[in-house]
């Protein structure tokens, strides 16, 4: 436990100074200084790509750009799905709107109902002084 000890330990100093073992120009050997002098065009340019950590920022590009996609493609969906409440509720208050309509044309019926058997007693009355 106390090299896991120590191992953690050496891991936290190197997070917090930014060191980069795996980086050749933090920490460049013999091995790699060689292969680097010697080496081909395309060791070189491994060389380069280790040191600046490009393979890691063209990963991160790569996933900010498929995650960017995945959002545009959610953003899609979500004015589509906006485009069909708009739509419901606009069907809804027209339904709304007719059966309000409706209600008043009974209120009125139940009007005109009660109107009509007052003139009718009225007749009946008439009727009866009548004779």
């Amino acid at each position: 436990t106390r090299q896991g000890n120590l191992k953690s330990e050496v891991d936290k100093i190197l997070d917090l100074l930014n060191i980069q073992v795996d980086n050749p120009c933090a920490i460049l050997d013999q091995e790699n200084a060689k292969e680097f002098i010697k080496g081909k065009d395309e060791d070189r340019y491994d060389f380069f790509a280790r040191a600046t950590n490009l393979n890691d920022i063209l990963t991160s590009v790569t996933k900010a750009n498929q995650d960017l996609n995945e959002m545009r493609a959610v953003g899609e969906q979500q004015h589509g799905l906006l485009k069909q409440f708009a739509e419901e509720k606009e069907k809804t208050h027209r339904e709304y709107e007719e059966i309000k309509e409706i209600l008043e044309i009974d209120n009125q019926i139940e009007e005109w109902k009660v109107k009509m058997f007052w003139a009718t007693y009225e007749q009946f009355l008439e009727t009866k002084a009548a004779c």
